[in-house]
Order: structure tokens, then C-alpha cells, then sequence
């Protein structure tokens, strides 16, 4: 391993050819998230001595920031576990590659990192201990497509919902204007108005969407007007639900939100995808589904009034006392409460520990 080198690439007309289907991991993903306000991409490419790519992982550091409540700060997110060239010693460049991440996002002041839907279990597990994060349960939807078609696996309530959203006029298409998709922002921010903790990209990320070749907009159109929607992203033959919200409050007899989630899967499987996976329960979910583990690094005590636990904003003063506790303690501190509910085990960082 001492003949491979690792560098971490911040602009596209620096960047390598990078092989592979992962989206999360591609030139196309590095090109959205640098062409978007408030999100700057982060390429970790491993190549040997002759300048061969044996490895690459993305990462993307976000900005978030409020007027009122006033707050400003910087996170990263990396989805999955990256890319890799046949025949190399994955979990050694996992760890190389996420070791010299940490550090040059410690650097820019990041305030926490988030790893998350690695797909092996257990790996790289050593790896992200030993660089200080800590594992966070959470849970993930995953509905199949390959076996049965979505109509085969809806139940009998579930169908009449569908049908009763249908009947009252409800329609959802993917979109093709950029009107259609500024209308759906509008409805995604009245939405995530009110949920500090969870995070919105600018307008103009969507906008970039619509001329994404492995990603879609569906918009949920109802009396005339967009009220919902939901953003898919093709990803190794997967779909990945995201970004999706509707006005089921406004209209509760149209049901627009299980529209939009019904039309997402049959969208999907018209596209040939072999699964459907979402990190938010849907409306249209066959059966409770296993935890998986998201994990994160945080620098400071202040980052976990962001991580929810059993669906509920955490106040800063009930975690305080939890400085430098073993994670054992958390597991014990915060149980599952049931299969139906996620749930966060957190573990503080040391005052002293260093990053």
C-alpha cells in the first residue's frame, strides 16, 4: 500500500477519469454538487505509481445557516462507501481514503460528517471507530421491484387510497419545465420550513436535476397546481427516493402524498429498477423494515440538537453531561424502543480528543 498515494480533488477541471455506475461516486454527481450554491464537492481519488485511479469516494460539504433562528455552520455527507478497482484490498483504502477526508474536512471547520448507506455490513466499521465516528441507528425503506410488480404488493387498503387519490383528479408525471420544478421547490420549503433538523439544497440544485440524465423529478398535480413531488436518483440499478413532500393537509381527501409515493414506484419499475430505498417511512411501505447504521463525526457538543432521536428535536443541556462517555453507554442511555421507531445512539466526542 506505501506505492498508492491519496489526493483529494476540489475542482472538476482536476478531476481524473473515474469509472463505475455509482452515481454517488460519478463526475456527474461532482459536476451537480459544484454547480449548486452552498455545496462544495470533494473527490478522494487513490492511484498507484503510474497514475491509475484504484479507488474514489465523494464526499459533499453543505453549508446551512438562518436569519432567525440565527446559526451558521458546515457538514459533510458521503453515500455509500465509494468506488473501487478490481483485485485491491477494499477496507485499506476505505481506511486511507476516509482518513485523509477527515482531515482535510477538520481543516475547513466542518462541524460534523456523515457516512451512510454503506452497503456491506460491517464494512469499514474498524475503520470509521478509529477515525472518531460514532454509529447512529436509523432506518431505511427498501422496496423490491424485481420479483412482483408494485401492484401485487399493495394492500387492500393501501390500493383503495390509491384508487380514491385517482378518482379525485390527483395525476403525477415527471417534470419538463423549469416552472414545473420551481413550483415544486415551493411546495418542498413550505415543508421543510418547520424541520430545522433536516436539510434543503437551493433552488437551483433542482433545476440542475431536470437536465440529469440518472435523475427525475415527479410533480403531483391536483385542480391545476403542483402539490407535491419527489426527486428519484438512479444509482447501480437502484432507485433512491428523495426530497419528497406534497399538501396532504391542504387536500387530506386527495391524498397527494401517497400519490406521489405510488406513482414514484411504478415510475421506477417502468425504468427497470430492481429496488426502491428511501430514509423516510413512505406511505406505501409493504412491512417494518431492518435498521441499518448512518455514521457520524462530530467536533462538538453543539451538532446533536440536529440528529433527532425518536422523531424529536434533542436539547443541547440533556447531552452535555455525555462528554466522552463509551458508546457502550449510549446504547443503554437511548434503547429501541420498538421496530417502527429509529432511533440515534450517540456517543460525544472528548473535550480533548483530537480530530
Amino acid at each position: 500500500m506505501n506505492e498508492l498515494s491519496v489526493h483529494i480533488i476540489t475542482q472538476s477541471k482536476d478531476l481524473p477519469i473515474v469509472e463505475g455506475n455509482d452515481l454517488f461516486h460519478s463526475r456527474e454527481r461532482f459536476l451537480l454538487i459544484e454547480q449548486t450554491t452552498g455545496t462544495w464537492p470533494y473527490m478522494v481519488v487513490v492511484t498507484d505509481e503510474e497514475g491509475r485511479v484504484k479507488a474514489h469516494l465523494l464526499a459533499e460539504l453543505r453549508r446551512r445557516g438562518s436569519l432567525l433562528p440565527p446559526y451558521l455552520f458546515t457538514f459533510a455527507r458521503v453515500i455509500g462507501a465509494g468506488v473501487y478497482a478490481p483485485g485491491v484490498d477494499k477496507a485499506a483504502l476505505f481506511d486511507r481514503m476516509m482518513a485523509a477526508l477527515t482531515r482535510f474536512l477538520h481543516r475547513k471547520l466542518c462541524l460534523y460528517i456523515e457516512v451512510s448507506d454503506l452497503e456491506k455490513k460491517m464494512f469499514g466499521y474498524r475503520s470509521l471507530r478509529h477515525n472518531g465516528y460514532f454509529p447512529i441507528r436509523w432506518m431505511q425503506i427498501h422496496n423490491s421491484l424485481h420479483s412482483r410488480t408494485p401492484r401485487e404488493r399493495l394492500s387492500d387498503r393501501t390500493a383503495h387510497n390509491v384508487l380514491r387519490s385517482e378518482r379525485a383528479g390527483v395525476t403525477v408525471h415527471e417534470a419538463r419545465t423549469e416552472l414545473e420544478v420551481s413550483a415544486y421547490y415551493k411546495v418542498l420549503r413550505a415543508y421543510y420550513r418547520t424541520k430545522l433538523h433536516r436539510y434543503l439544497p437551493g433552488e437551483d440544485f433542482f433545476q440542475q436535476l431536470l437536465h440529469t440524465q440518472r435523475a427525475h423529478i415527479l410533480v403531483t398535480y391536483y385542480k391545476g397546481r403542483v402539490v407535491g413531488g419527489a426527486s428519484v436518483m438512479e444509482s447501480k440499478g437502484d432507485g433512491y427516493l428523495w426530497y419528497m413532500a406534497a399538501q396532504g393537509k391542504r387536500y387530506p381527501t386527495a391524498r397527494p402524498l401517497t400519490a406521489t409515493v405510488w406513482h414514484a414506484l411504478e415510475y421506477c419499475h417502468a425504468q427497470k429498477l430492481r429496488h426502491v430505498l428511501s430514509q423516510r417511512r413512505a406511505a406505501v411501505s409493504p412491512q417494518p423494515l431492518p435498521r441499518i447504521h448512518t455514521w457520524l463525526r462530530g467536533q462538538a457538543y453543539f451538532d446533536l440538537p440536529l440528529v433527532p432521536l425518536h422523531d424529536r428535536m434533542v436539547q443541547p443541556t440533556s447531552l452535555l453531561v455525555l462528554q466522552g462517555v463509551r458508546f457502550i453507554v449510549c446504547l443503554e442511555l437511548f434503547p429501541c424502543s420498538s421496530r417502527k421507531t429509529a432511533t440515534r445512539c450517540i456517543k460525544l466526542p472528548a473535550t480533548n480528543s483530537k480530530l
